[in-house]
């Protein structure tokens, strides 16, 4: 008998769990060698930042421990946004949970130890592991031995939607995050979410018609 492939839940962090905008503008806007204006460091995120920096070099901004070391100081006092906490619970009760992000896993971990929901997620795989979100995709589900169609993708990023659908999965997007409702469109997600508190039902809604 074949065994059923298990259903993953991949998380985004910044944006998604806790909105990060702020910080990491402000941290990039005094490392920059140019003036950056918000449009202009949005647009790095419509591909993976961590690729869009080293691109455009010019502007000098780096994803290192001076940023990373004052990112992790603020973001533990940062909010975690909403009823994210109660969905990602729920949700971890039902499916295999992960989190793919361009932060640290350190600092992620020490903020999701915070507020009581580090438990909740099996991988929590940052910059560390690897720059491309589509080589951690992959090999989430490789380890996990998860079929594409068994899997999703929580992202608030039109960077993140590209990367999902090159590895083979749906997104879901979020639009209290960092890209808009326009920008996020031009990726093709799923659907776009504007409620925290809908996020279980749309996670479901998604394998039911992924298996029927």
């Amino acid at each position: 008998m074949k065994r059923e492939s298990p259903k993953l839940v991949i998380f985004d962090f910044d944006g998604v769990i806790s909105n990060t905008f702020e910080i990491c503008y402000d941290i990039h806007k005094r490392m920059a060698s140019k003036e950056i204006d918000t449009e202009l460091y949005k647009q790095l995120y419509e591909g993976n930042i961590n690729h869009q920096v080293e691109k455009k070099d010019y502007l000098n901004l780096r994803l290192d421990d001076s940023f990373f070391t004052e990112y992790t100081i603020r973001l533990l006092k940062n909010p975690v946004v909403g009823n994210m906490p109660i969905s990602i619970k729920d949700l971890a009760s039902n499916y295999t949970l992960a989190i793919i992000s361009s932060s640290r896993s350190s600092s992620i971990r020490q903020y999701l130890a915070k507020h009581g929901i580090e438990d909740c997620f099996s991988e929590i795989w940052g910059r560390d592991v690897d720059h491309s979100k589509v080589e951690k995709i992959n090999n989430l589900m490789t380890k996990y031995k998860a079929d594409p169609q068994h899997c999703v993708f929580v992202t608030d990023t039109l960077g993140d939607i590209e990367e999902a659908s090159k590895a083979g999965i749906d997104s879901i997007a979020v639009s209290w995050g960092l890209h808009s409702v326009d920008t996020l469109k031009r990726g093709n997600p799923k659907i776009i979410i504007d409620d925290e508190k809908t996020l279980i039902d749309f996670v479901n809604l998604h394998f039911i018609t992924r298996y029927h």
